[in-house]
């Protein structure tokens, strides 16, 4: 017998389904991002991305351990205290095996998750501080004091003698007038002419402008931070697609976590699970269309490649890969789907408009 058409109800059922399920994929996968899993699925990526280039092409390889040769041990329990939110089991060693182009990955992506952290914790430095509607002027200075150590512990960077200190530009001038003045207040020095708590209402405003721009400079420094982690961060491939002394043609580039195909796979499988079928034919199409469309995605990445070593702008690379390629891959994704419906779950079957007793 023939497969019954799809009514209405269950076209509107797939539909519904198939969006809440993308949304959970999706979603599920842009927390996964600089996740142990996630990391090494992009690293297998590169590599097989990286054998390909290396057939096609003259040479390629993925990171570059040599900077990190004379100190593997160190890369390694630097990686694994960042990865524990335990910075200071970071150690100095120096020497050990030297380490693999996978480690070297790893330590980077735990390197720019520890410095996200540093950053965010900085920048809630830099809040404000709960006031109080009514102070003794005691009080209010003591309350300006801790306002000033907080916006000048922002700023600092590591441990003496390295040091360093980060900060909005201005601030430290700000910091170093209102420090002297409250110093002398602490002292018992009063200001003259002025009364008491008309001084310190300007203080305190200076020392809050010093903090808001400290706060909305460390709030782009987070955000930059985390568009890295989120959008930019990935394995670094590098490739020779021709080696002479002339015209050599070489390309570098990062494998984002949406280089990986793992968005246009998530809509496929949601698909997948959305559509009336059994669990093996399901089963199926999991089996037959994920290896297809990650084939497919490595043949982009291939071919993103050798355009971007030989195209003589990057208007070229950036129209293939943000409009070409992503539309291409998006009819892949769909007609792979709609080959298992029609070929697996239900052969020879129609959209119906009228509503039937099928699923």
């Amino acid at each position: 017998m023939p497969p019954r058409p799809i009514s209405r109800a269950g076209a509107v059922r797939f539909v519904i389904l198939f969006l809440v399920l993308t949304a959970v994929f999706l979603t599920f996968g842009r927390y996964a991002v600089n996740t142990g899993p996630m990391n090494w699925y992009l690293f297998q990526v590169a590599r097989q991305t990286s054998f390909v280039l290396g057939v096609s092409g003259h040479s390629c390889s993925v990171e570059n351990p040599d900077p990190y040769a004379a100190r593997g041990d160190a890369l390694r329990a630097e990686t694994v205290a960042w990865r524990s939110g335990d910075e200071e089991a970071a150690t100095a060693l120096e020497g050990g095996v030297p380490p693999s182009s996978y480690e070297v990955w790893k330590y980077r992506a735990a390197r720019l998750a520890r410095d996200l952290r540093h950053e965010q914790r900085y920048l809630a430095m830099a809040e404000p501080l709960p006031r109080p509607s009514v102070m003794s002027p005691e009080e209010h200075i003591t309350h300006i004091r801790a306002s000033l150590d907080r916006v000048v512990a922002s700023t600092k960077r590591g441990v003496p003698p390295q040091s360093s200190e980060v900060m909005v530009k201005g601030l430290k001038e700000i910091v170093a007038t209102t420090e002297g003045i409250v110093a002398a207040l602490e002292s018992g020095s009063r200001p003259s002419g002025v009364p008491i708590e008309e001084a310190l209402d300007q203080l305190e405003a200076e020392v809050e402008r010093a903090r808001a721009g400290q706060a909305a400079f460390l709030g782009e420094r987070v955000a930059a931070l985390t568009t890295q982690v989120q959008d930019r961060l990935g394995p670094l491939v590098m490739f020779v697609a021709r080696e002479s002394a002339d015209a050599p043609r070489r390309f570098n580039f990062h494998l984002v976590p949406d280089c990986g195909a793992l968005p246009s796979m998530s809509i496929y499988l949601a698909a997948l699970l959305a559509f009336p079928a059994t669990w093996r034919q399901r089963l199926v199409g999991v089996l037959i269309g994920a290896p297809l469309l990650y084939a497919v995605n490595i043949a982009r990445l291939v071919c993103l490649a050798f355009i971007g070593a030989y195209a003589e702008n990057t208007d070229v690379f950036e129209f293939a890969h943000q409009y070409v390629w992503q539309a291409v891959y998006i009819l892949i994704v769909v007609g792979v789907w709609l080959l298992w419906v029609e070929l697996i779950v239900r052969p020879g079957a129609v959209w119906s408009g009228k509503t039937t007793s099928g699923a």
